[in-house]
């Protein structure tokens, strides 16, 4: 591998890197640490402001209308368990 290849490696891992950390910081910036992840979850947005606290998560907060929405059968278990699945996802995620 020439200079140029190995320039080209390095520089492509480098912007890999840094875009997810960009991704990373701007999902943390929202009040669910999951960004705009639940846009895509309109069932769980249709609740937005209505559980007991502004910045719930949804994922151990008390009186949270979506889990109870969950527990009552008007959001599917499955789709909740995927949107709680990636919020745990992108709380591991290290900042760089």
């Amino acid at each position: 591998m020439n200079n140029v290849s190995k320039l080209r490696n390095a520089c492509f891992a480098w912007l890999t890197v840094a875009l997810l950390a960009v991704v990373a910081a701007a999902c943390e910036d929202d009040k669910t640490s999951g960004g705009d992840l639940r846009l895509y979850y309109p069932e769980i947005e249709r609740y937005e402001g209505q559980c007991r606290y502004d910045n719930c998560r949804h994922i151990t907060e008390p009186d949270c209308a979506v889990r109870e929405a969950v527990k009552n059968g008007e959001i599917p278990k499955q789709r909740y368990e995927s949107y709680a699945a990636n919020i745990e996802e992108i709380r591991g995620k290290k900042k760089y």
